[in-house]
């Protein structure tokens, strides 16, 4: 789904001086927690993702999941779900050590440019953020193995596809509907991060109406632009047969490209008003 946060950019342009001051301070923070776990988080993203693709993609994943009688699949997946979210606690729980361990004594780095209690309050806002962070990468597991195990998706499936059975524009429509839903359990820690998070630090410059109407439009968007691509898609394979993927390449290569000329002309102005 499209993000509405990725429409919010001007607006945080026009945040306080202080905001700045403590994503420096946020960063560098991150920097002392160390690359090699963040190298370890990005390799453990990837290949939870890459295994994502490769299970689902398998013809037997389609069988009923049996608790009794699990098979290797529902295993890998468990893994996977399991060392990603490991990797990425670990490394929130590095970058709040860091930000406890450095939190009392100014840098030299930041002695230009701001005060000791505005440094102070910057770590406390890192804090703050990686905190939630970490519950939400927790909230967030629990939602995707509750998609993957409860049969939803072979539900939604099952009725997008009896519309017009092995038509593309069934499964186009089955691939967009899914992701909007599967954004709707996620709006509560937004709305939270937004109106209660932000809004301590002083950093919120929304409003209510102002973010339902931003969602609003965000799902309208991510229909009307994603439904067609995702139909374009899924016709190449019918059409080009084994050569789709080629095809598929250059038919989402060409829409980056578009989107970068439509983007700030056309939907950036649709947002934060």
């Amino acid at each position: 789904m499209i993000s509405s946060e990725r429409y919010r950019e001007p607006q945080r342009r026009r945040r306080p001086v202080r905001f700045c001051r403590c994503l420096r301070v946020s960063l560098w923070f991150s920097r002392k927690a160390g690359w090699v776990a963040l190298a370890f988080e990005v390799f453990a993203t990837a290949f939870a993702d890459c295994g994502f693709i490769a299970i689902l993609g398998s013809p037997g994943w389609r069988k009923p999941f049996s608790m009794c009688g699990m098979s290797w699949l529902p295993l890998a997946v468990v893994a996977l779900l399991v060392a990603r979210l490991v990797a990425q606690l670990v490394l929130e729980a590095l970058n709040r050590s860091e930000t406890r361990l450095h939190a009392g004594v100014l840098p030299g780095a930041f002695a230009d440019i701001m005060d000791e209690a505005t440094y102070a309050k910057a770590a406390e806002y890192t804090l703050a953020k990686s905190r939630f962070a970490s519950f939400e990468l927790v909230y967030d597991a629990l939602v995707l193995a509750g998609i993957l195990f409860s049969g939803v998706l072979p539900a939604l499936w099952n009725w997008f596809d009896a519309l017009a059975p092995g038509a593309a524009w069934s499964g186009a429509l089955f691939l967009v509907a899914t992701g909007v839903l599967m954004s709707l359990p996620g709006l509560p820690l937004e709305w939270w991060a937004q109106f209660r998070l932000e809004e301590r630090f002083g950093f919120n410059r929304s409003t209510p109406g102002l973010w339902i109407s931003d969602h609003i439009k965000s799902a309208l968007l991510t229909i009307l632009i994603g439904f067609p691509l995702a139909w374009a898609l899924l016709a190449l394979v019918s059409w080009v047969g084994s050569a789709w993927w080629m095809w598929g390449f250059a038919l989402v290569f060409g829409f980056q490209l578009l989107m970068l000329v439509f983007y700030p002309k056309l939907i950036l102005p649709l947002f934060n008003k």
